[in-house]
């Protein structure tokens, strides 16, 4: 039975005493003892009926907050531990924390920065968690140097911490210690087995490391302590997509969306899994769904930008791309897919802002720098441009084919003077392309016809 079913049946159980008063502190009571027994759904009803007779009372609106956050329904937990502080509770600063879990669920690290700050009046321990949110989505935003100094703050005053110790795993990866990450991880999970944050930062270390089988191990054993756990079946059937086991996928998501109806996550999986096979419409339909009832839901926006994109609206997409990319900055996809889309809608200039900071980085590839080749040739700089594509086909020598974005492109690319490039020019809505063959320019020349890596 599922969590919207199990709801409406204990209200449907109390609607008979619904003309009673109730006494909140009672209820209260009961919900903690629900809560303490995993009957979460229990729990909720019987707050939500405490608050009824008692809207202002901070602790029992705490206590729903966290039980949203366990069930993974971060905006209702915002909303109400944002009313429980409105109200003056301070709980140690547990508020606090619970505030930043719910943020996190939502993929909000900015404004978990600027909402959760830590406080010497808080219990150490939770001050520890404190710091430790605040490194993750400074991790998330990619400023590292502020994430390791959030880290030294905590493991100052709780380094057993399990966040602590997760943090301390992440942040091995800007120095490509996946193998040190790993240790502290399995280390986590031996002295708290039942930690699912750490079980599903296994799985994606085991992803990074191009270990898919183990890795989808690692969510099933997550599975196994709890059919149901949210972050298990989301990263599985993420994998199981990326891995093209759609229909395997399938059933992750169909999990999802039964046992939680009220998150846009299951609906954003079905909509990954549409898009994946090519289905932009119905994506399209599920992605407006979830922008209707969680329009700052960031993974959606996403989504619906490169359904756009494939779908030939560009405005849209870029639309889209632009919010997203507001929220994360660092996201190297959206970057380079937003830069592509403003080269088809003539942007020259702002595609190249948008694609500077990844030519600048270390984590360029093909496909960034045949995006820049694009933008030069478009606006008319076509030595540019060739260094661009010439880097290009360097870093993917083995594809010959450059993607760029429209047929102008393709015409200017003859003046670039490779001796046999091969350009496919990509139809977005069928997102098939024909090739088009440039002959040798004046200048000729021997390089190797360029490539753009599939996106």
């Amino acid at each position: 039975m599922n969590f919207k079913l199990r709801v409406l049946l204990i209200m449907a159980l109390l609607s008979p005493f619904a003309g009673c008063k109730q006494d909140p502190a009672a209820l209260l009571e009961s919900a903690k003892a629900a809560h303490a027994k995993g009957k979460l759904d229990q729990a909720i009803i019987e707050l939500k009926s405490a608050l009824q007779e008692d809207p202002n009372n901070a602790e029992i609106r705490f206590l729903l907050g966290r039980v949203y956050n366990q069930v993974f329904d971060g905006a209702s937990a915002e909303k109400e531990l944002l009313r429980a502080r409105e109200l003056g509770l301070v709980s140690g600063g547990r508020v606090e924390a619970e505030l930043g879990f719910a943020l996190r669920l939502q993929g909000k690290p900015k404004q978990l920065l600027e909402t959760v700050k830590p406080s010497e009046a808080y219990e150490p321990e939770v001050l520890a968690l404190v710091h430790s949110l605040r490194g993750d989505a400074q991790f998330f935003l990619r400023d590292i140097q502020a994430a390791r100094k959030s880290l030294e703050s905590a493991v100052a005053i709780a380094p057993s911490l399990p966040e602590v110790e997760l943090l301390q795993a992440k942040l091995r990866l800007p120095d490509r210690d996946l193998d040190g990450a790993i240790q502290i991880v399995e280390r986590v999970i031996a002295k708290h087995p039942g930690q699912v944050d750490a079980h599903t930062l296994h799985a994606e270390l085991l992803m990074a490391q191009g270990k898919e089988e183990q890795a989808l191990t690692a969510y099933g054993r997550i599975l196994e302590l709890n059919p149901r756990q949210m972050k298990a079946l989301l990263g599985r059937s993420t994998l199981l997509v990326k891995m093209g086991r759609l229909d395997e996928a399938q059933k992750d998501v169909d999990v999802l969306r039964r046992t939680y109806r009220a998150s846009p996550i299951g609906m954003h999986q079905q909509a990954l899994i549409h898009y994946q096979r090519g289905e932009y419409r119905q994506a399209l339909d599920l992605l407006q769904a979830v922008q209707r009832n969680a329009p700052e839901y960031a993974p959606a926006m996403l989504l619906t930008g490169l359904v756009h994109s494939r779908l030939g609206s560009p405005l849209q997409a870029e639309n889209m791309l632009s919010r997203y990319l507001a929220l994360n900055p660092c996201n190297i996809y959206a970057r380079r897919e937003l830069a592509s889309v403003l080269v088809q809608l003539r942007q020259s200039t702002r595609a190249l802002e948008t694609l500077d900071p990844l030519l600048r980085s270390d984590q360029a590839n093909a496909s960034v720098y045949a995006i820049a080749g694009d933008i030069y040739a478009q606006l008319g700089q076509l030595g540019k441009a060739r260094e661009w594509l010439q880097r290009a086909s360097a870093a993917s020598p083995n594809q010959p084919a450059i993607l760029p974005r429209d047929g102008i492109l393709c015409a200017r690319a003859r003046a670039l003077g490779t001796q046999v490039v091969q350009y496919r020019c990509f139809d977005g809505a069928r997102r098939q392309g024909r090739v088009v063959h440039l002959a040798q320019h004046a200048d000729g020349g021997g390089e190797n016809a360029h490539d753009a890596a599939g996106l």
